[in-house]
């Protein structure tokens, strides 16, 4: 699709949802309902993969860990802000599915970085290097 064709409504197995943006490998921006502190609202959600998210980052010049997070922010005009960053190869509609799902069913969830899983270690940049 153009990016004249967005937003896009999508259904995959009930839930539906809108892509705001094209859909890339790396990257996925998408607006859905689910709770939120015990109310109902519309999530402004950009998903992206650690590696995309890595790649965003200041250059390190040591090793440095990064971990898969959810980083929620305030309510906005849109919706509330949210972003999710997973330690997964590619982003594409399946993924999107059960990206909702979990933050549909994560109850504790609050505003601020909540971190998850095994870290993973990405090599410091050479200084060098330009």
């Amino acid at each position: 699709m153009a990016p004249a064709d967005y937003p896009c409504q999508r259904a995959l197995r009930g839930i539906r949802f809108t892509l705001l943006q094209p859909l890339l490998p790396e990257q996925a921006r998408f607006a859905f309902a689910g709770p939120f502190a015990g109310e109902e609202t519309i999530w402004d959600a950009t998903l992206l993969t650690l590696d995309a998210w890595h790649q965003s980052q200041p250059p390190a010049t040591d090793p440095v860990q990064r971990h898969a997070f959810i980083e929620t922010g305030t309510a906005t005009t849109q919706g509330r802000d949210v972003r999710i960053v997973l330690d997964i190869p590619a982003i594409d509609e399946a993924v999107i599915l059960r990206t909702i799902i979990m933050l549909r069913q994560y109850k504790r969830l609050r505003i601020g970085r909540h971190e998850f899983g095994v870290p993973r270690e990405f090599p410091g940049s050479d200084p060098g290097e330009t």
